[in-house]
């Protein structure tokens, strides 16, 4: 049934709701307006509005009930309560303090001077507060996953507030200085109902929260972790925010923002503040900012957290290993600034591609899990402090720093160096290079033809299978070749001293192996020119005579020493531990 407009006509009220069995609205191009009283105008049963919408309830304090199509409504002065319904609205709500809902559809709601509250609904919606301290409603209806659209805020003069009820579904959220809205608040009937949280939906999100100056309640988050004695547990006052499954852009405020990036290409910047980013799958930039700052992998079991860049900013910053998850590439060097990593029980892996892992920035590690590299060819580069890395397959390069490191090449032709500190290295499968750097290390090749340099510091050097080279550097070193044909390699005096404080002792020499005790890269004699052989002579005395080598038992030991100056007395010592009568071709001389 029809209702048709013949003239200019004003209502003090005009109900063509459900019970009046109207469904249309023919305005013939006239004007509708209400009375300078309180008008209630209900256009809930109508079905269209023909030849016009435009709809001016003048002064007072008026309410509109919209119909499902595009309402244009002007509540003027008063307080008005003014609801689109379905359709892309207008409501203007005038000077006063006004309610306005604009329902589904893509609405503008026009607040005007006063304290005015605004919900926008479904849709892609304007918010225009005018002067006043004008609030703006997310509503998810009290659960989480109802999409809001795509909200454009305009807080104008005043103390402008965004209240997000329940969960919201956002595609691009913009709250910068230009929006001029101050407060982004957390509200429900129901706690148990939902989680609070403004979620991105799979889009390419961009949430925009610069302009914002706080919080305007108290959101207590409890971040990943069984309770306060995991390292991931936290609980702080946050703007709880999830981006969605695309190329995601996030801008914090000044306060604690608490974001999870998404599956995508995201880049999170938490601003100021004490903010907990997590970028989840995809090669994201984390930048927390001014603010001691937290960044989060292994929310989710088996997370592959991608190629991450961290920037911690000012602040004392933290990285988080939740559970365990898969990084292909982890940069927190001192460029970083990212001071300590929580690893707690649960490994940090690498995944099938090469990986880089450079912590060398980092001042701490806690904790008792490792990280643990994958298939292909990978770079791990240390902090400080001790380091667990294990390589896994691949030709990986492993570098401690300083702390007491344990490295493990494991598969492939490894490079492990253990910098400073008393390292532990192990180089698995393969042919395998162990540098042990400064410290009291502990060097094992395993299997393959190995080459082992203590370097500084007493060391313990065991070949392990295969043919491989042994060299202790300065210190008291012992070493030990495993079976194969082993060279135990000294390569200036100072490597193996006469003092047993840094006297060298071999303690497996096997003939029947082909091993060979190599001191080529000494000159024998230093009083002629060039790089002169050794020559044994045997257990006889030396006889002041530059270049000769000797050996001698001492209970169950064989000591053997060279003279490079002629004057008669060792210069050096290797103890075997093994009486044996050396021969020349026990040597490289």
């Amino acid at each position: 049934m029809e209702f048709e407009l013949t003239e200019n006509s004003y209502f003090e009220n005009m109900l063509l709701d459900t019970v009046s069995g109207y469904t249309i609205l023919n305005m013939n191009s006239f004007i509708l307006g209400g009375s300078l009283f309180a008008n209630l105008f209900d256009f809930s049963g109508l079905t269209s509005i023909q030849n016009g919408s435009n709809i001016d309830l003048f002064d007072g304090d008026d309410t509109y009930i919209g119909h499902v199509g595009i309402d244009r409504v002007s509540g003027g002065a008063g307080t008005d309560s003014l609801s689109g319904g379905d359709g892309n609205d207008i409501l203007n709500g005038g000077e006063g303090n006004d309610t306005l809902l604009g329902g589904a559809g893509d609405d503008t709601l026009l607040g005007g001077a006063g304290v005015d509250i605004l919900r926008g609904g479904n849709g892609n919606d304007t918010f225009d507060g005018g002067d006043g301290n004008d609030t703006f409603y997310l509503d998810g209806g009290g659960r989480l996953g109802r999409n809001v659209g795509d909200d454009v805020f305009l807080g104008g003069a005043g103390y402008d507030t965004v209240r997000i009820i329940g969960g919201v579904l956002v595609t691009d959220l913009t709250l910068d200085a230009a929006a001029g809205v101050e407060v982004l608040t957390f509200s429900s009937s129901d706690s148990d109902s939902f989680v609070n949280v403004l979620q991105g939906t799979g889009a390419a999100n961009r949430f925009d929260l610069s302009g914002l100056t706080g919080l305007g309640n108290t959101i207590v988050w409890h971040w990943p972790g069984d309770g306060p004695g995991d390292p991931g547990w936290e609980e702080i006052e946050v703007i709880p925010i999830r981006m969605g499954a695309g190329n995601d852009t996030y801008i914090g405020y000044s306060g604690s923002d608490s974001v999870e990036g998404g599956s995508g290409k995201d880049t999170l910047s938490g601003g100021d503040g004490h903010d907990h980013l997590t970028g989840g799958e995809g090669s994201d930039t984390l930048d927390g900012g001014a603010g001691n700052d937290r960044f989060y992998v292994g929310i989710d079991y088996g997370e592959f957290a991608g190629s991450d860049i961290y920037i911690g900013g000012a602040g004392q910053d933290e990285f988080v290993v939740v559970d365990h998850a898969s990084v292909e590439t982890l940069l927190l060097d001192t460029a970083a600034s990212v001071e300590t990593i929580h690893v707690g029980t649960y490994a940090l892996y690498g995944t099938g591609r090469e990986n880089l892992f450079d912590i060398s920035g980092v001042t701490s590690v806690t904790g008792s899990a490792r990280f643990s590299l994958g298939k292909a060819n990978d770079v791990f580069i240390g902090h400080a402090g001790t380091d667990n890395v294990l390589g896994g397959s691949g030709n990986d390069r492993l570098e401690g720093g300083g702390g007491n490191d344990q490295l493990q090449g494991d598969a492939g032709g490894d490079e492990l160096l253990g910098g400073d500190g008393n390292d532990a290295l192990l180089g698995g499968l393969d042919n395998d290079t162990l540098d042990g750097g400064l410290g009291n290390d502990d060097l094992k090749g395993e299997a393959g033809n190995d080459g082992l340099y203590g370097r500084r510091g007493d060391d313990l050097l065991n070949g392990g299978d295969g043919n491989d080279r042994l060299i202790g550097g300065i210190g008291a070193d012992t070493l030990t070749g495993g079976t194969g044909a082993d060279h135990f390699t000294f390569r200036m005096i100072e490597d193996t001293t006469v003092s047993s404080s840094g006297r060298d002792i071999i303690l497996d020499f096997a003939r029947t192996q082909g091993d060979k005790i190599d001191l080529s890269a000494i000159d024998a004699d230093l009083t002629t020119t060039g790089d002169q052989a050794f020559t044994l002579i045997g257990s006889a005395a030396f006889s002041n005579a530059a270049g000769e080598l000797r050996y001698q038992f001492q209970g169950l030991q064989a000591f053997v020493s060279g003279d490079i100056d002629g004057d008669g007395a060792a210069d050096f010592t290797v103890v075997l531990d093994r009486t044996l009568t050396m021969l020349a071709t026990d040597f490289v001389l």
